[in-house]
C-alpha cells in the first residue's frame, strides 16, 4: 500500500494540510502527519494547535512513497529553514518518489533544488520565485511533482494524487463522498 507523509511546519495553512490528510484517508491511503519541529504540536497559520502523528526526526523517507507539503507563507519559510525537512524532501527527489506541494510550498521545492527540469504552479503572488518553471492553473501534474496554487487548488491536487495512486474509480468515489464535481 502507498504510504503518504504530510509535513507540518509552524505556520502551515491548516485547511490545505488537513484536506490532504482527509481526502487521502477517504481513498483508503495510509497517511502520517509529521511535525518538522521538535514537538508533535504545531501551530497553524491561523493559530490553531494541531498535534501531528509523529515528529519528522522519527521517520525514514524510505518508509513512504509520497511526501506532501501544505502551504502557508510562514509555514513555507519554516520548511525552507529546516535542514531536516530539506534532506527528507531531497531524498524523495533522489529516489524518484512523488512530491506534492500547494500554495507557497512549491517555492520550498524550488529552494531545495528539486524543481530542476520540472514545471509547477504556486500561489500567484509568489510565481516570480518559480521563474520559467511557473505554470498557471489550480493543479500542475509534472509526473513526480504535483503542485497546487492554493487552498482552492488543494482538492483537485489531492484528487490528482489519488487518481495516480488508486485509479479513476477511487478518485470518483472520493469526489462523490464530498459532493465535489469530478473532472476526470
Amino acid at each position: 500500500m502507498e504510504k503518504i507523509v504530510v509535513l507540518l511546519a509552524d505556520g502551515f495553512e491548516e485547511c490545505e494540510g488537513l484536506l490532504f490528510i482527509d481526502l487521502f484517508r477517504r481513498a483508503g491511503l495510509e497517511v502520517v502527519s509529521a511535525s518538522i519541529t521538535e514537538h508533535k504540536k504545531v501551530r497553524t497559520s491561523h493559530q490553531i494547535k494541531v498535534k501531528a502523528d509523529k515528529r519528522l526526526s522519527e521517520l525514514d523517507s524510505a518508509d513512504f512513497t509520497v511526501c506532501v507539503l501544505p502551504g502557508g507563507r510562514r509555514g513555507a519559510e519554516n520548511l525552507k529553514n529546516s535542514e531536516e525537512a530539506r534532506a527528507f524532501v531531497r531524498a524523495f527527489a533522489e529516489q524518484q518518489k512523488l512530491i506534492v506541494a500547494v500554495c507557497a510550498a512549491p517555492t520550498v521545492l524550488e529552494h531545495y533544488g528539486v524543481l530542476e527540469g520540472h514545471i509547477a504552479t504556486c500561489f500567484p503572488g509568489m510565481k516570480e520565485l518559480l521563474g520559467d518553471k511557473y505554470r498557471e492553473g489550480p493543479t500542475v501534474d509534472d509526473g513526480l511533482i504535483v503542485t497546487g496554487n492554493g487552498l482552492g487548488g488543494t482538492i483537485p491536487t489531492a484528487l490528482t494524487v489519488i487518481e495516480k495512486l488508486c485509479g479513476k474509480d477511487t478518485a470518483g468515489e472520493v469526489c462523490r463522498s464530498i459532493v465535489y464535481p469530478y473532472w476526470g
